[in-house]
């Protein structure tokens, strides 16, 4: 799976969760606290949709600043 295509499905879960952000402001670069406005519970939602969707468990120590981090676990997790 390539890291756009991470993304892209990213993106998905983070217009679900943050419903008024747009999902074309959303890249690689996209902090997710600034940005998106990303708070506790909002994050651990985005964990445990990520988990589903990538079929996958995200260490209970992983952090992520960017939505690159978060592509690059799971490109990392999934090879």
């Amino acid at each position: 799976m390539t890291k756009e295509e991470i993304l892209n499905r990213t993106k998905a879960i983070l217009a679900v969760i943050k419903p008024a952000v747009s999902q074309d402001s959303i890249n690689f670069d996209t902090v997710l606290v600034r940005d998106l406005g990303l708070d506790s519970l909002s994050y651990l939602l985005m964990g445990l949709a990520l988990e589903k969707e990538f079929d996958m468990k995200i260490a209970d120590d992983a952090r992520f600043t960017t939505v690159d981090d978060v592509c690059e676990y799971i490109q990392k997790s999934n090879s």
